[in-house]
């Protein structure tokens, strides 16, 4: 029986969902991407974001994360480019890659605004972390003014 395209994107969220959610430095986990947009394909990859602690190391939870993923599939490639790191799994297909980002808690950007990134698809939040945020257009007209 082959694994289809949608199964694989499940399985890749709930492997890094349980290494990452029980960790006291991750507050919130949510899909963005072509999924937020409600525009999923078969050459749409998996874009998975993670709120998290201003002091915890991204290697530490990049490693936690590589290790869960490598339950799914080998990974075969990566290449970081922040502000996330990017897989590709053996098992999964040609365009099924994996987007892993963290944003930290205090930073200026969480990929959260609804008009620039989609609605959210949260898989956890530990805090009302991911209330959807609209972009403050006089704000960002006084700024570019």
């Amino acid at each position: 029986m082959t694994t289809t395209n949608s199964e694989y994107r499940k399985r890749i969220a709930e492997a890094i969902c349980i290494a990452l959610e029980p960790l006291p430095d991750v507050l919130a986990g949510w899909e963005g991407g072509s999924a937020a947009f409600g525009a999923l394909d078969d050459y749409s990859d998996v874009d998975l974001n993670f709120l998290v602690a201003d002091d915890v190391s991204f290697d530490v939870l990049y490693a936690h994360a590589e290790r869960s993923l490598a339950t799914v599939s080998p990974i075969v490639a990566s290449h970081s480019a922040p502000p996330g790191r990017y897989y590709k799994l053996k098992d999964v297909g040609e365009f099924l890659l994996v987007d892993l980002c963290f944003y930290r808690a205090n930073g200026p950007e969480h990929n959260l605004e609804v008009e620039r990134h989609g609605q959210p698809l949260p898989l956890f939040d530990k805090g009302e972390w991911l209330r959807p945020r609209f972009v403050d257009e006089r704000a960002q007209a006084t700024t570019t003014a």
